[in-house]
């Protein structure tokens, strides 16, 4: 069975957000999909890009995923649950997908590093998780100015004409905006390392796993960095496991 980010039947075909991950790592692991891990906050994004003239309905949140088959490296345990964001709009998500770990850093890690480091914390409901999904479409398929009202990608302030969609959709939209607009000011602690998993048939996730509480060089801290998978399963032994993003 075919699952989506989206409500609409997604014949979208080769609309492109071109989010292909470099994979040198042949290191991969197989995903259960459980539904979002919060009530499903409806929203409206454009599958346009740059256009703004094709917005599509939106499931919005965080998946709730478990390791089936974990990796050799170590950083996924067996029956482990995974919190994951969707990463392509274009894309769906299927039951039992086999996904490949990147080791190449991409241009948008930093900012979805930073993005985790000062907000998962917040993430705890279903607005604050569509909140934490939107701005991860805007950061990886947007532009430099991080709005979601123009760009790459667009979102729309509300979903349809039922009052209460508007209002979930719209406190979604105004929260990740804040986020986006803020998440360069100031120092962040580092707390986690960005996960990004890759399937050229199904939608590429982004998720996270805390790293180790002993202080180490900011390279280090890096899981999509030149030390690649080995360095950060050593990291991820000390690490508390279980956690996740993506939608």
């Amino acid at each position: 069975m075919q699952y989506s980010c989206k409500t609409l039947s997604l014949t979208l075909g080769a609309v492109a957000l071109s989010f292909a991950a470099s994979s040198a790592s042949a290191d991969t692991v197989k995903l259960g999909y459980h539904g979002l891990n919060y009530k499903v906050i409806q929203t409206r994004v454009d599958t346009d890009p740059g256009a703004g003239t094709n917005f599509v309905r939106a499931d919005t949140g965080m998946f709730n995923m478990s390791v089936q088959t974990p990796d050799a490296g170590g950083i996924f345990k067996s029956g482990q649950t995974v919190l994951a964001w969707c990463v392509e709009v274009t894309q769906s998500v299927s039951e039992g997908i086999v996904y490949n770990i990147a080791t190449t850093g991409q241009s948008w890690t930093k900012s979805i590093t930073r993005l985790f480091d000062k907000y998962y914390d917040q993430v705890k409901n279903s607005i604050t998780s569509a909140a934490m999904q939107l701005a991860i479409w805007e950061i990886v398929g947007g532009d430099a100015n991080l709005k979601l009202s123009d760009g790459n990608f667009q979102a729309k302030t509300s979903y349809d004409s039922d009052p209460k969609n508007n209002t979930d959709s719209n406190k979604a939209y105004t929260l990740a905006q804040k986020w986006l607009d803020e998440l360069n000011d100031g120092d962040v602690a580092r707390k986690w390392d960005v996960v990004h998993l890759t399937n050229g048939k199904a939608q590429d996730l982004v998720t996270v796993v805390q790293i180790s509480e002993v202080p180490l060089p900011g390279a280090a801290l890096m899981f999509l960095s030149a030390l690649g998978v080995g360095g950060l399963a050593r990291r991820k032994r000390a690490a508390k496991p279980e956690l996740a993003l993506a939608a």
